[in-house]
């Protein structure tokens, strides 16, 4: 992804995988361009963002699918009369059998439980 990222202090990617060309699985994931195992913007936003799917340790050719992607400031804000609030959480990586179930605790919202 190129582009101008000037302006942004503390931004967070957002993104889907919004096409469904093949039937097994495959998860956005984003990183800072200098290491995979980094999250987006940790060298700040000289080097930009760079995204791809994920497909685990599955080694085998998949079909191309397309990515969408949002940067976004965090803060609280509306856009077009829906409020949202973005904030920069913990790095967890979960699965749906662990417990307890990580918290997302956002100011003035509800929690978000995942």
């Amino acid at each position: 992804m190129s582009g101008s990222f000037s302006g942004f202090s503390n931004a967070i990617a957002l993104g889907q995988v919004i096409t469904f060309n093949d039937a097994r699985a495959s998860v956005f994931h984003a990183n800072d361009c200098d290491a995979r195992g980094n999250p987006a913007f940790l060298s700040g936003f000289g080097d930009g963002i760079c995204v791809t799917k994920h497909i685990g340790q599955i080694n085998s050719t998949r079909a191309n699918e397309t990515l969408g992607v949002i940067v976004i400031e965090t803060g609280s804000g509306t856009y077009d009369d829906v409020a949202y609030s973005v904030a920069r959480g913990p790095d967890n990586v979960a699965g749906t059998g662990n417990a307890p179930h990580i918290i997302i605790r956002l100011l003035g919202m509800r929690n978000l439980l995942l």
